[in-house]
């Protein structure tokens, strides 16, 4: 049963405005200094009346992030990690991001770099884009092959 009545309701408000992982609603439910065993409780229910559900969660987090952040998948990855989702609900999230979009969002991003470095000699230029792919998490034997696609 839910005692902390206040808690139960400032959760179902948070939940019901955007996706939420169990991580995130520990985290909240912490900083509302609810006690351990009413967390737990809460958590249930909140999975229980679907607040909470981790993979729906991991679905729109990787589209979001790839869609509005420009993140590749090794990031996107190490962010849920970060939250604690299971690795085969990440798998299987990832998944679901489509190989030519995701390969034209990494060349429009590396285009639009390649426009933005200046004065920079050929080498440096390749060494500039290859950071930048792998500081948004994109992966290296596909950024090697847009790269040289790019400056040819």
């Amino acid at each position: 049963m839910i005692q902390n009545k206040e808690a139960w309701l400032k959760m179902t408000d948070w939940c019901a405005r955007q996706e939420r992982c169990i991580y995130d609603a520990k985290q909240k439910l912490n900083t509302l200094h609810v006690e351990e065993e009413e967390q737990e409780n809460i958590l249930k229910k909140l999975a229980n009346e679907n607040y909470l559900n981790e993979e729906r969660f991991v679905r729109f987090y990787v589209q979001d992030k790839f869609r509005f952040n420009g993140w590749g998948r090794i990031k996107i990855q190490w962010q849920l990690s970060q939250k604690q989702i299971a690795a085969p609900l990440i798998s299987e999230g990832l998944e679901e991001l489509d190989a030519a979009t995701y390969e034209n969002t990494l060349m429009n991003l590396l285009t639009v770099k390649k426009r933005n470095i200046k004065g920079k000699d050929f080498w440096e230029t390749k060494a500039a884009l290859l950071r930048f792919a792998q500081s948004r998490g994109f992966e290296f034997d596909l950024t090697i092959r847009l790269i040289q696609q790019i400056t040819e």
